[in-house]
């Protein structure tokens, strides 16, 4: 499949590899896939912490996720007598695999089933949600897994496992005569791939929430699994289960700057996690795209200030650098808010799991906070970012005098305005002279970035699709002119269209009288002209050869009187006719086209020879 785009990079680490045309037919995305893990330093058996992998690749190519669609449990635990006694346990199952984001599986294994309980769920990719038409998943291709796990369970890490199978195959419900180890009728893999255990998995995490695991494995693989076991435990573990998914390419437009997941949490802060009181409410309803702004996501530190609380918002795909976060938020505590009262906020934009510059606060330079039109005293944050991104993470708490809570209406994603120039210099208006051609441009161009040119600021006709654009000769008058920028392969990547004003003045001009003529010796000759128009204000005269070296001098800008203009002519001047071409300026710095004109100096009659003659 080809795409019209030829750029593919990461920039967050500054590192880019560029084809001249992009086919990912299998065996070529396999290489890039390979090429792209070692030359970021990820290894075959690795836990990386809150890593999408389309953050490598430019918004050109749309590159969607592909959820695992079947699921399957093992659950095992005592029994005795041919039946359970007790064993793990799981709930709402299905939601792993039901492509909602928001929803999942529970799995657990209660107090007191130290040794002998365990609940495995198995996420398997197919391609109709079936087990029977399971897909199998080339060795190196990543792999995420969404999981949330509470804060009393981060100390029990040792009683979990995640990684990958194949041949999953369904098993009979078996349970021993005499008490012993037994489990449940489901499903089963005898052939999995550990990639991480709870030791592993400590080293990433550093907070109770929801995260995301991604690691690539060596092998190919049917799904991954994710595992409770009750071994050395005596209390209850429990985690979510949200889904599992690789990317793949899309054909079709994704929305690019609305939210297609959400993580949030608490992260321990200057304290202990187990001390944290923070808490994130209604975490979706940051992203639910009301427009009306009423629904919102509630960010609270509790009692202890020095925890953090954090939502992090995940988009479809990377943006180009100089793309904006646009936050609609509120501090529930205060009527009025600037951006000297949000300390302790910070937004850290990230590409996968590395972190787009430092994080964005109150002192940091271009964060815009204004009040939002109509809407009490809720505020739009505009945070523009230098590097590409695709996920924000949005904090709070961890000093003393942080803000005690805020609410988040909507967090989005933006492209810029375009920045428009006129025959190469920035600008947004200019005023020409009738006849005069102009040049619009946009400055500044973003990759992945269409440029379209319109005669009105919404709907209106397509002049062109380009970043730059000649309209021709203009008439005189006021035209405007609407640029807007569009990123490729997305529904929704649109930005406000910047307007270009381009005033036409019309030409001055006067209507010459007839052609002077003067006698010899003269020293002027006046011009008369009526039919003035396009408000002149001053005139020039240039002469040919002759009557330059007759004497006669330009004139330029001089002002020009009503009705008359007058020339100076040297007495001197010898008899003749001589050429010139007169314009006329106006205010504006309009210029007449030139009028010829001829001055006829005519030679004295010769004095009379008057003879007297006597009788």
């Amino acid at each position: 499949m080809e795409h019209g785009c030829n750029y593919i990079g990461y920039s967050g680490g500054r590192l880019k590899a560029v084809f001249s045309v992009i086919l990912l037919q299998d065996e070529r995305l396999k290489r890039l896939r390979e090429m792209q893990m070692f030359r970021f330093g990820y290894y075959v058996i690795g836990i990386i912490m809150l890593v999408i992998p389309e953050g490598m690749y430019a918004q050109c190519i749309s590159r969607s996720r592909t959820y695992a669609s079947f699921q399957g449990v093992y659950r095992t635990g005592l029994g005795a007598l041919g039946k359970p006694v007790f064993g793990g346990s799981i709930t709402h199952a299905e939601n792993a695999v039901n492509k909602d984001p928001e929803n999942a599986s529970t799995l657990t294994v209660n107090l007191g089933l130290a040794g002998l309980a365990s609940v495995t769920q198995f996420l398997e990719f197919t391609t109709d949600g079936t087990h029977a038409n399971k897909r199998l998943i080339a060795a190196n291709t990543p792999v995420t897994v969404k999981m949330s796990l509470p804060v009393s369970a981060l100390d029990l890490l040792g009683g979990i496992e995640i990684g990958t199978f194949t041949n999953l195959t369904s098993v009979s419900e078996s349970w021993p005569w005499l008490p012993g180890s037994g489990n449940y009728s489901g499903y089963n893999s005898g052939n999995k791939t550990v990639a991480y255990t709870g030791t592993s998995l400590a080293s990433v995490l550093n907070g109770a929430g929801e995260a995301e695991i991604t690691f690539t494995p060596a092998q190919a693989y049917n799904g991954v699994y994710i595992k409770l076991s009750g071994n050395a435990l005596s209390v209850a573990l429990s985690a979510s289960i949200f889904h599992a998914y690789i990317l793949e390419d899309n054909p079709d437009p994704v929305s690019c700057g609305e939210a297609i997941d959400v993580l949030s949490g608490v992260k321990a802060g200057a304290v202990a996690i187990a001390n944290a009181t923070g808490s994130v409410t209604n975490p979706w309803n940051a992203v639910d795209a009301d427009p009306s702004n009423t629904t919102f996501a509630l960010l609270s530190t509790g009692a202890q200030v020095l925890s953090k609380v954090y939502e992090t918002v995940l988009f479809s795909n990377s943006s180009q650098p100089g793309d904006s976060v646009r936050i609609v938020l509120q501090d529930p505590g205060a009527s009025l808010l600037d951006l000297s009262l949000l300390t302790g906020f910070t937004i850290q934009p990230y590409l996968g799991n590395t972190a787009v510059g430092p994080p964005l606060d109150k002192n940091s330079i271009g964060l815009n906070l204004r009040l939002l039109a109509g809407a009490g005293n809720k505020y739009v944050l505009a945070a523009p970012v230098t590097g590409a991104f695709d996920r924000v993470e949005i904090a709070m708490g961890g000093i003393t005098n942080a803000l005690s809570g805020l609410r988040i209406y909507n967090v989005k994603r933006v492209i810029p305005d375009p920045v428009t120039g006129i025959n190469g210099v920035v600008a947004t208006a200019k005023a020409i002279c009738e006849g005069a051609s102009v040049a619009l441009s946009v400055t500044g161009t973003q990759s992945c970035t269409t440029y379209s040119w319109y005669d009105a600021e919404t709907g209106g006709n397509l002049l062109a699709t380009t970043t730059t654009y000649n309209p021709g000769i203009l008439t005189s008058g006021t035209h405007i002119f609407y640029v807007q920028a569009q990123r490729q392969n997305c529904t929704d990547a649109v930005s406000v269209r910047t307007p270009v004003t381009i005033t036409v003045d019309p030409l001055p001009a006067v209507a010459l009288a007839a052609n002077p003529e003067v006698c010899s010796g003269a020293t002027a000759a006046t011009i008369s002209y009526t039919g003035e128009s396009g408000s002149p204000v001053t005139y020039s005269i240039s002469w040919d050869p002759a009557a330059q070296a007759a004497g006669l001098n330009a004139v330029n800008e001089a002002v020009l009187t009503a009705g008359d203009i007058d020339i100076i002519i040297p007495p001197e001047t010898p008899s003749g006719s001589y050429s010139g071409i007169l314009t006329v300026k106006n205010a504006a710095g309009c210029t007449s086209p030139g009028q010829p004109f001829t001055i006829t100096v005519n030679p004295r009659p010769t004095s009379p020879h008057i003879s007297l003659a006597t009788n």
